[in-house]
């Protein structure tokens, strides 16, 4: 899957969460790094809620390289489940 259509299916998955639920989260973005978690070996952060973006407030970010990673081999079904 390409990074464009990782954020095609973001874009469209936001649409699908009600407003109530992203109220006072100021941005949604992709960033196209994998992020290993700290102090272990294999587990990726899939992403991250950020309380206050570049001083903008909060936002939440998806790391397209980590879902690469863990869901390699997998179909777009199941990273889109």
């Amino acid at each position: 899957m390409t990074l464009e259509r990782f954020e095609e299916l973001f874009a469209k998955a936001l649409k699908r969460i009600p407003d109530r639920y992203k109220r006072g989260v100021n941005g949604f973005f992709t960033d196209p790094r994998s992020i290993r978690q700290k102090g272990t070996i294999g587990l990726f952060v899939l992403g991250h809620y950020h309380t206050n973006w570049m001083n903008a407030g909060p936002a939440i970010t998806l790391y397209y390289g980590s879902f690469r990673r863990v869901f390699r081999g997998h179909s777009e079904k199941d990273i889109r489940r």
